[in-house]
């Protein structure tokens, strides 16, 4: 999926289809950007496109976001429980 601000390429996330739904792979964006959270905006065009999809092949209709490897410590953001009382 590409994203564009006017004429400028600003965004790319790249997604897997599977049989019942899409999965978020990865995304990227140009860091001059940032501030307008443009992976919070994909997931949200994501889910909205699966959506639309679930209209003709309702079998299709789940949103993954991503994989979670426990030894990459690029990923361990995705360990962090929100709810832990510690």
């Amino acid at each position: 999926m590409k994203y564009y601000l006017e004429d400028k390429f600003i965004g790319v996330g790249v997604v897997d289809i599977v049989p019942s739904g899409l999965s978020s792979v990865y995304f990227f964006y140009d860091p001059e950007y940032k501030d307008y959270r443009l992976g919070v905006f994909s997931s949200l065009i994501e889910i909205e496109y699966i959506r639309y999809l679930n209209k003709v092949f309702p079998e299709f209709k789940y949103y993954y976001m991503g994989f979670y490897i426990q030894n990459s410590e690029k990923m361990n953001y995705k360990g962090i429980s929100l709810f832990n009382s510690s």
